[in-house]
């Protein structure tokens, strides 16, 4: 059962178009960029007074289950005018092997940061630290492999991961952060990038 919007004048077709706009507007900001009323209601075909009400929607709790959501932010930009950005929450599915049989036998289930996949992961690695996480997946349909963590600063390495690099054993990684950290680090020593490694 879908939560009903407020207001003495709604009429019973409003709830069907309200929550269109609802959900149009949480899918364009849950990206968590910073946008004005203006660049929301071009972006969702709604007015801007609209744009406006659905973005209050989203900070209620009765409209949370269908459109996670940790705060609406909103900051003062030149001349009056106001930008907000949406913090949203995705539910991430991570599969994890237990080392005790090698059977993929736990699925934890985190909620974090739309768009946070690495930080679910960890988050799943604290909750069963005794386990390997294998794969991580949205309801969304984006699925991912979980290759290894960086040797360095332990962040999950995912076969999405644009900078990797691969150590010289087996399942070693280094993430682009660290790379770079460690390539700026080793060129001070004096150092060629080939000995780095």
């Amino acid at each position: 059962m879908q939560p009903h919007f407020d207001g003495a004048t709604l009429q019973s077709g409003d709830h069907t178009r309200l929550q269109t706009a609802l959900s149009r507007v949480w899918h364009l900001m849950r990206d968590g960029q910073w946008r004005t009323l203006r660049e929301v209601a071009d972006a969702v075909g709604c007015s801007e007074s609209g744009a406006s009400a659905r973005l209050r929607d989203l900070r209620k709790t009765k409209f949370s289950r269908q459109h996670p959501t940790r705060e609406v932010q909103s900051r003062r930009a030149a001349g009056g005018l106001w930008r907000y950005r949406v913090v949203a929450l995705e539910t991430y599915y991570v599969a994890m092997t237990d080392p005790a049989n090698r059977r993929r036998d736990i699925v934890a289930v985190v909620q974090h940061d739309w768009g946070r996949r690495h930080d679910a992961v960890r988050a799943a690695r604290t909750l069963h630290p005794q386990c390997t996480p294998q794969e991580v997946w949205t309801d969304d349909g984006q699925d991912f492999h979980v290759l290894g963590q960086c040797w360095e600063c332990g962040q999950p390495i995912l076969d999405s991961d644009e900078e990797v690099h691969r150590g010289t054993g087996h399942g070693e990684y280094l993430c682009g952060t660290c790379a770079a950290t460690d390539a700026a680090y080793g060129l001070r020593l004096g150092l060629k990038p080939e000995e780095l490694h």
